[in-house]
């Protein structure tokens, strides 16, 4: 299993490298894919409560998302979400009439934006001047964090995070994670830097970037780990070999995303 997860992390991860400084159409079309997989992954878990969201609003909504988000259009990114929430109200009312229409139609919206909005944003942090190192520093960071909690969890936990949630989670592997997620910033930081490559932050940029990468991250894993409680399963799916579905992988991600978007556009841009 170790080796399992050793190789396709690696692997992975070097396929994702490629694509971020290639970004284009290989980028979106990655994307698509992680996201359609994350898509049926959370409509798998509302089935599992009994209810059953409109696959036939979810995959195009979500693929809507992505190109909106591929065209640096956050302007269509809005108009699309808004979109897919009276989509799906008015499918489900088309499909069962008033039969659970408060819950499939919540499970339908929910869905597609819990998992097409985030990846929007990835998108769009790509497109900002400097954006494959932005959007390779945020994922380092990211799963850095995800890393250094794991781990420092490990050897150092003692005090429960949010047992009813998470209880492999502690405070003390928490902080550890954030520790490593602003070395990580730092660090790729200083490879912009070395190589001018890509715009770099100032410093106090790139901790504060960490920070709350690091934070939103951890906010995302305890998110789809209650999800994932409620439904009653360990992982969201099978999407890579050893590291579970693709909620699994990029839970943290989707909390991540905006958060680094709006950082660079707002205070990093404007310097």
């Amino acid at each position: 299993m170790v080796s399992t997860r050793l190789i396709s992390g690696l692997l992975g991860g070097a396929i994702g490298i490629f694509l971020i400084l290639t970004g284009g159409i290989p980028l979106l079309l990655a994307a698509f894919v992680i996201a359609v997989a994350g898509l049926i992954e959370i409509r798998a878990l509302f089935s599992r409560k009994g209810l059953s969201p409109d696959a036939w609003v979810m995959i195009p909504g979500g693929v809507l998302l992505l190109i909106a988000g591929y065209l640096n259009a956050g302007v269509y990114v809005v108009h699309v979400a808004a979109l897919v929430i009276l989509a799906s109200l008015a499918t489900q009312l088309l499909r069962r009439g008033a039969y659970e229409a408060l819950a499939g139609a919540s499970g339908t919206a929910f869905g597609t934006l819990y998992v097409g909005l985030p990846m929007a944003y990835l998108l769009m942090l790509r497109n900002l001047p400097g954006g494959a190192g932005y959007l390779m520093g945020a994922l380092l960071a990211v799963w850095a964090s995800d890393t250094g909690a794991y781990f420092g969890g490990m050897w150092l936990g003692r005090t429960r995070l949010w047992p009813r949630v998470s209880p492999n989670k502690t405070l003390e592997g928490s902080i550890i994670g954030i520790c490593v997620a602003v070395l990580a910033v730092v660090l790729v930081n200083h490879l912009a830097l070395a190589s001018g490559w890509w715009s770099a932050l100032p410093v106090s940029h790139a901790v504060g970037l960490g920070v709350l990468l690091s934070l939103s991250g951890q906010l995302g894993d305890l998110c789809e780990s209650a999800l994932k409680r409620d439904a009653g399963v360990k992982d969201s799916g099978r999407f890579l070999p050893g590291h579970g579905g693709a909620l699994d992988r990029f839970d943290s991600v989707l909390f991540a995303a905006p958060i680094a978007y709006y950082y660079i556009k707002f205070f990093v841009a404007v310097i």
